[in-house]
């Protein structure tokens, strides 16, 4: 029985041993100011477009419950006599939004990822 023909030793190309030769590069300071330079200035753009279009982000907070509560939604704040009573809130927008307008909801102090959350889930 022929060893070579059992062996699982690769062959003996230059490719399969990983004997190719590489490149590597002469890090001098010169290349390396020329490399940070054109790659600020190829994200130079995205960085305007960006800054652009979150400084044209409208935001406006209304709490309605807890500490910081305004006088005018003082009938919302969560109180043991208003249990499970509805509440309307209305409030004005002193600035042009064009469409689509988002409407985010924020709650303090939910953990998503708690345990008892997680088991508490339907699929029903």
């Amino acid at each position: 029985m022929s060893t070579t023909a059992n062996s699982r030793k690769p062959l003996a190309t230059p490719f399969r041993q990983q004997s190719l030769a590489a490149w590597q590069p002469v890090l001098n300071p010169f290349w390396v100011t020329i490399a940070f330079f054109l790659v600020g200035i190829s994200f130079l753009p995205t960085g305007i477009i960006l800054r652009v279009q979150s400084s044209a982000v409208h935001e406006i907070v209304l709490q309605y419950d807890g500490s910081g509560t305004p006088p005018s939604a003082a009938a919302c704040k969560i109180t043991t006599s208003n249990q499970n009573v509805d509440c309307a809130l209305s409030f004005t927008i002193l600035e042009a939004m064009p469409a689509p307008v988002y409407v985010y909801y924020e709650l303090d102090n939910f953990f998503q990822n708690h345990r008892k959350y997680v088991k508490s889930l339907s699929f029903d």
